[in-house]
């Protein structure tokens, strides 16, 4: 790589660091993250109208899902939140069909997709060596989940949440393992750089706390290195020894990694609800759905507000179902939960029927580890759906150039055919 290359790299680095650790704070009653997200938002849906490009049935309904959103008593009630909510959904389909369009080949989404990678893992060491402080600090309302996580000195990075870092560090983990899978002759150093990137990465991914990550890494890993030859099958063993071996030693020595693991607060008592009271938000969810009173909100639901309020009412707190398929149903009716499974159902349609094609393990393990994250957690982030566009468009493209790649070859068959019949 050319040193202006990565100068340029550097410097688009530093940049977005920047611009990510300070976009909590406000301009004028405005985050800075809405300040550059929403224009470059706005640009991308315009783009997409403006060509009116077909789009594959799996975005058809995920449009559909982010859609739905706005037909509840939500848009009445709380406008802002529900048009707010809605944006967070179609920035998936959006972000797919334009990269669709934008994007020249398959080597390009492979670079794009390790820079992204390379530079979530990167940002993570300031905060790992407490060189500087998370900007965005979680608080909680249960206080020995907050005085666990103070005595942790739990980072997030540059991410809202922990549970957003932790998904955008497990893909990117998961993106980083592959390069080097598909690495054929790597130099030395190439390979012990490749090494320390995934060593910080699951270093900060230990670090959240989240077990949804810890899950999603577990899961992409295995797909990811599962096959049956010698080779990887004592990678496997030798990688389970090792997690088997840093588990117990943090289990031993990590108070808060055994308390996360064992479900327990920072008193080191069991907590009533395994998961974190997961499994009650979830019935709670199916609960308030249950008991739609009309037509319309058996159908299209009652909004996330709704939502909140008898959470608050049942459990005590104003919180989601920690479940992306649950919150589907419980804020946007049958119609948005069919929506949702049908869009996850239908991508995996697509990737099994290109499953020869190189790349299509890697997308079954990109996509398997999105299933795990809505099933342990929900929701939607610019960042993460970025990544899940872009692993989609490749095997987009993938198919794309196997296509052109047996139509040139049929061409010069066909022509050499010719060449032979005509021969004097």
């Amino acid at each position: 790589m050319k040193y202006s290359t990565i100068i340029k790299i550097i410097f688009f680095y530093c940049v977005f660091f920047i611009i990510l650790y300070f976009e909590g704070r406000q301009v004028g009653g405005i985050k800075l993250s809405q300040l550059w997200k929403m224009p470059l938002i706005g640009y991308m849906i315009i783009y997409v109208i403006i060509k009116h490009k077909r789009t594959y049935k799996f975005n058809k309904l995920a449009y559909s899902y982010g859609f739905i959103k706005l037909f509840n008593p939500g848009i009445f009630n709380t406008l802002m939140l529900t048009i707010a909510d809605c944006i967070r959904f179609i920035t998936f389909p959006f972000l797919f069909d334009y990269l669709k369009s934008k994007l020249k080949d398959t080597k390009a989404i492979k670079n794009l997709l390790f820079y992204i990678s390379q530079f979530v893992i990167l940002s993570f060491i300031p905060f790992l060596f407490h060189i500087l402080a998370p900007a965005h600090q979680e608080v909680y309302i249960d206080p020995n989940v907050q005085e666990m996580y103070a005595e942790a000195g739990k980072t997030s990075g540059l991410f809202l949440k922990s549970h957003g870092a932790s998904e955008i560090l497990s893909l990117c983990l998961i993106i980083i393992i592959y390069k080097l899978q598909q690495e054929k002759k790597i130099k030395f150093l190439k390979a012990a750089y490749y090494v320390f990137l995934i060593a910080i990465g699951i270093w900060a991914l230990v670090m959240t706390y989240a077990r949804g990550g810890w899950a999603m890494f577990t899961i992409g890993l295995i797909i990811l290195l599962f096959k049956m030859n010698r080779k990887y099958i004592l990678g496997g063993i030798s990688i389970f020894f090792i997690c088997f071996i840093g588990i117990n030693y943090l289990m031993q020595t990590n108070e808060t990694f055994y308390n996360r693991i064992t479900d327990k607060d920072s008193s080191g008592n069991q907590q009533e609800e395994v998961g974190s009271g997961r499994l009650e938000f979830a019935k709670n969810g199916i609960e308030f759905w249950a008991n739609s009173t009309n037509f319309q909100q058996f159908l299209t639901g009652q909004g996330y507000d709704k939502l909140t309020d008898y959470q608050k009412e049942k459990a005590g707190i104003k919180i989601y179902c920690h479940n992306g398929y649950v919150d589907a149903l419980a804020q946007n009716g049958i119609l948005g939960f069919i929506f949702l499974i049908l869009s996850t159902i239908y991508i995996f349609t697509y990737i099994y029927k290109n499953k020869n094609e190189k790349d299509s393990r890697f997308v079954f393990a990109i996509f398997s580890m999105r299933v795990i994250f809505q099933l342990v957690q929900g929701g939607a982030s610019p960042y993460t759906d970025l990544i899940y566009a872009l692993a989609l468009c490749l095997l987009v493209y993938r198919r794309k150039e196997h296509f052109q790649k047996t139509i040139s070859q049929k061409m010069i068959n066909r022509n050499h055919k010719n060449y032979i019949k005509n021969m004097p």
